[in-house]
């Protein structure tokens, strides 16, 4: 930032037809065909919601063409989009900002607490158009543009070159699950108003602990550091400011009991979408910050088992016999296994877990998410309680191009202990899904083993990809049957 001596330059944007240009030409091609689910899970889930939103745009506030001359030209322009399983989701891109964190109250950070503000934070030379339309604004959009303020004067500010990124985040910023929507959300501004990395600055614009945040926007949506609103002067002019589109309104958990219409007039839910072109722009921009984009996947079965284990506070769905769990593991031949409490690893140590794992188990729960992460063919084991129906992570799934094995323990004692429920997981129901996960599993990329938990070693030896991995997995290469036909 530097002092303000003299008017500023004209706002210099990106033409809207221009950004609409540029998304045509590096979006991914649609197929010449595509059947009427496909094309509508595109436009509703994937990066057709990017032309979507560039087509929604409007200017709110612009300096007029007839006024005085401006130190600082405002313009305000809002992007909208009515999803189907009737939310709206807004999000806004200023130019010539000014706030005066005087007015904001950022302090202290606690958990689940969001900014506050005093009237008059919020301030641009520009007049409103008859596009304004404050009912379309998300909750906290409302509590930030309800006192903007709009006039000529000039009031002496430090100027920010760097376009801004204000950030607020789910309330329950602890949990994987809830916070994917906002950044979803982010991946899909980003791509709108084609945001550089290298030329944008994120602010937590809430009060909330950092806690694994840092690690996942560092080089992924900005190289330099999370910024707060106590670590800027008094008043401050952004040149480019962008305002958070909430993750009340993602993709990642639609509600599954609407069911919708598509262009033929056949019934269908939108939860039916497989595949997610936006799901894999977020876990591709993700994995290359952090170098994992290229691995190799692993060459046998790689199962992961999460853990919920109670902290500081009561922890439900945890598993009461993860003993027996782990026994059915030690049954598999020519596979590896590890449990692990997620919660212990740093968010980048979580990330690299997850690409070296094709087969992840766990009880429902917001770790499955990661599912997005796992190696390019993967499965995930879904662990319900018998009092949860929720499709959260089978949509999840889904969206990420991974199969989906779900399994009940309907029989299976619940013990409670306050807030807090132990699950026992039936152990024969168990050993039949991963059964059949690993049987998958051996086939993945260039595998051939035609065989589940228990193999016998002479389809193993079958399998050439394997043999790196005997000494590794305490497994001995036997002789072979003739493959040849024998008549």
């Amino acid at each position: 930032a530097s002092k303000a001596e003299a008017t500023l330059p004209a706002v210099v944007d990106v033409p809207l037809g221009k950004k609409q240009d540029l998304f045509a030409a590096s979006a991914t091609s649609y197929p010449n065909l595509m059947s009427v689910r496909d094309e509508a899970c595109e436009n509703h889930m994937g990066l057709g919601l990017v032309q979507r939103y560039l087509q929604s745009a409007s200017v709110w506030c612009q300096h007029p063409a007839d006024a005085k001359v401006s130190p600082a030209p405002g313009l305000l322009r809002c992007y909208t989009v009515k999803y189907p399983w009737d939310k709206t989701g807004t999000f806004c891109e200023g130019f010539n900002v000014t706030i005066d964190f005087d007015k904001v109250q950022s302090l202290p950070i606690k958990e689940e607490e969001f900014l506050s503000f005093t009237p008059g934070f919020l301030h641009m030379d520009c007049k409103k158009t008859k596009q304004y339309n404050d009912s379309i604004l998300m909750n906290h959009q409302k509590s930030q543009f309800r006192d903007l303020k709009l006039s000529s004067e000039s009031v002496p500010a430090q100027v920010e070159e760097t376009t801004t990124y204000l950030l607020w985040r789910h309330k329950d910023a602890d949990n994987m699950f809830h916070i994917t929507g906002d950044y979803h959300n982010m991946e899909l501004v980003y791509r709108v108003l084609l945001l550089d990395a290298n030329q944008t600055q994120v602010v937590f614009w809430d009060r909330m602990e950092s806690l694994f945040h840092e690690q996942l926007l560092h080089n992924a949506y900005t190289k330099q550091k999370v910024m707060r609103p106590h670590f800027f002067d008094k008043r401050v002019t952004f040149r480019h400011v962008v305002w958070h589109l909430e993750a009340s309104a993602n993709i990642g958990h639609p509600r599954s009991n609407i069911a919708k219409v598509l262009n033929d007039n056949r019934p269908a839910i939108h939860v039916q979408c497989f595949g997610s072109t936006l799901y894999k722009a977020y876990r591709s921009r993700l994995l290359a910050a952090n170098g994992l984009l290229n691995l190799p996947p692993p060459g046998i079965p790689s199962i992961l088992l999460i853990l919920r284990v109670r902290a500081k506070r009561p922890t439900g769905r945890v598993m009461a016999n993860q003993a027996e769990v782990e026994a059915v593991f030690k049954e598999g031949k020519m596979l590896t296994w590890r449990a692990v409490d997620l919660a212990k690893l740093k968010f980048t140590e979580q990330l690299a877990a997850m690409r070296e794992t094709n087969v992840l188990v766990g009880i429902h729960g917001a770790g499955l998410v990661w599912v997005n992460f796992l190696a390019d063919e993967a499965i995930l084991i879904e662990i319900h309680p018998s009092y949860r129906l929720d499709r959260h992570f089978r949509h999840a799934a889904r969206l990420s191009g991974k199969a989906y094995m779900p399994m009940r323990s309907m029989d299976a004692k619940i013990n409670c202990t306050g807030k807090s429920d132990e699950i026992l997981v039936d152990i024969n129901e168990f050993r039949k899904t991963l059964d059949g996960a690993v049987r998958l599993a051996r086939v993945f990329d260039d595998g051939m083993a035609e065989c589940g938990l228990k193999c016998d070693p002479r389809i193993l030896t079958l399998d050439s990809t394997v043999d790196p991995w005997y000494e590794k997995t305490n497994n001995t290469k036997v002789s072979h049957k003739r493959t040849k036909f024998p008549c």
